[in-house]
């Protein structure tokens, strides 16, 4: 199993954590008010948690009231997925839920529903009170013919235009399969 290192502007070292759901959670709350995440190369397949309230049914990566949080991998060698897509759900791989300043760089998000009978999937999905987020670099995936993501970038209606800022996608491509 791959391990996900996380760092605090004032750490020293980096903390490692385990690669998997439980894990990337950890160290999303050890950098809760600032840090990094780093996924080195390899595939992380996640299982799906419960997502809050109105922002889908299920998030892969929940990231829930960060602020100046960035989730960052070695570019397409970096792999997040997830095990089973709820079947005739909204899924998210990566969910900012009331988020500010955070991002998701340089690695590759890979969907796997075959299509949206079965439920939608989402890469990256903005919900809540978010402001300022990034998402550079990414590389959005499908392993199916219909793609595996149905929306590669989302912003939810509850998202009101007082509360968003500005988000910036840069440098992103959508692969299909």
């Amino acid at each position: 199993m791959p391990t996900v290192w996380a760092m605090k502007p004032e750490d020293a070292t980096a903390t490692r954590f385990p690669g998997n759901t439980t894990g990337i959670s950890q160290a999303l709350g050890y950098v809760a008010s600032g840090g990094e995440v780093f996924f080195p190369p390899g595939t992380y397949t996640l299982t799906y948690q419960t997502a809050p309230s109105g922002a889908g049914t299920y998030a892969a990566i929940l990231a829930n009231g960060l602020s100046n949080v960035r989730l960052v991998g070695a570019g397409a060698s970096t792999i997040l997925t997830a095990a089973t897509p709820g079947s005739g759900s909204v899924s998210a791989i990566v969910l900012f839920n009331s988020c500010v300043d955070c991002s998701v760089e340089n690695m590759q998000i890979q969907g796997q529903h075959t299509d949206e009978a079965n439920g939608v999937t989402i890469g990256v999905r903005l919900s809540g009170a978010c402001a300022r987020n990034i998402t550079r670099g990414v590389m959005f995936s499908g392993t199916t013919a219909s793609n595996g993501l149905n929306i590669c970038y989302d912003i939810l209606d509850d998202v009101t235009p007082q509360d968003l800022g500005y988000h910036t996608v840069d440098g992103c491509v959508v692969l299909r399969a």
